[in-house]
């Protein structure tokens, strides 16, 4: 049985973030916002109403993707630590610095692939959803290019957040069509 009351939470709750992400972003809390808002919410929330129940599983799915957009979101800010500090604002890069702040954005682009794999070896996802795997080359260009910083410094990151972004939308795509043949199947 649906209880109004759940969902009406979970949609408050994704407003009051949405309504609020201002303020957070100005105290370091803008990276836990996003996460909240833009995957772990609307994927309960959806789930729920589909299933009449909080679906814990889904987030298996969510994980992975929320990893790739805190990644755009992370280099973004860490491009960024000057002129969001003369904007008053803080960030999780900021409060980590440069070079361990390019570390997490590696880590990032990393994690969505081992959470996969370790789902496929735990049969919490089907073996298919391992096509995702193909979106680790652009994944490790990404991280060649992040190291390149701790060489040639801040201007090695410019275009990272775009980039970042399109390994979204290649993993999102492969790992999408890997289901769907494994459902099809």
């Amino acid at each position: 049985m649906r209880r109004p009351r759940l969902l009406l939470l979970i949609g408050g709750a994704g407003f009051l973030l949405t309504a609020s992400y201002s303020w957070l972003k100005y105290h370091a809390l803008g990276d836990a916002d996003i996460i909240l808002t833009f995957a772990l919410l609307p994927v309960l929330g959806t789930a729920y109403v589909v299933r009449g129940a909080i679906v814990w599983d889904s987030l298996v799915l969510v994980l992975p993707l929320a990893f790739i957009t805190l990644s755009v979101l992370h280099i973004n800010n860490t491009v960024d630590i000057e002129s969001d500090a003369a904007a008053g604002m803080r960030s999780v890069a900021m409060l980590l610095g440069r070079n361990l702040s390019v570390r997490l954005y590696m880590a990032y682009q990393l994690l969505p692939f081992l959470q996969v794999a370790l789902s496929v070896c735990m049969g919490w996802l089907p073996w298919l959803s391992l096509l995702c795997l193909l979106a680790l080359l652009p994944a490790v260009g990404n991280m060649r290019k992040a190291s390149a910083f701790f060489t040639q410094g801040r201007e090695a990151l410019l275009g990272l957040d775009q980039q970042s972004a399109k390994l979204q939308l290649v993993f999102s795509l492969s790992l999408s069509i890997g289901l769907f043949i494994a459902g099809v199947l």
